[in-house]
């Protein structure tokens, strides 16, 4: 999870490097507001690309975990993330699943105590 927060915190940040920089160089000589859309243009640009990086965070982090069921957060994230409930609740999903690895070894450890009974 460090890794993707480590990642949106970079990228917001050369965002906004990108829309001040794109702002300095839209000025006009004379200091008056730009009249080119190359920054308006930009800024929606990187605010889309940011907002898609923050709307599958869910998605990402469950996958950065290998939860086993990854498929299931994806769904909730991309069809109810739109709302703020459906979105927490991917991130729930995607924090608290069970990883591949504690699944195999519940496996195991099922597979070992039913061998033990009989």
């Amino acid at each position: 999870m460090r890794k993707y927060t480590t990642c949106l915190i970079v990228s917001f940040i050369a965002e906004i490097v990108l829309i001040l920089c794109a702002y300095a160089e839209a000025l006009n000589a004379d200091g008056t507001q730009p009249s080119s859309g190359i920054f308006w243009l930009l800024a929606i640009v990187m605010g889309i690309v940011f907002g898609l990086l923050f709307y599958f965070l869910p998605y990402a982090i469950a996958k950065n975990r290998k939860v086993e069921n990854c498929t299931a957060v994806f769904l909730v994230n991309l069809l109810l993330g739109w709302c703020l409930i459906g979105w927490a609740a991917a991130l729930i999903m995607g924090c608290v699943m069970k990883t591949e690895l504690q699944a195999q070894i519940e496996r195991e450890v099922y597979a070992s105590v039913r061998s033990l009974k009989g």
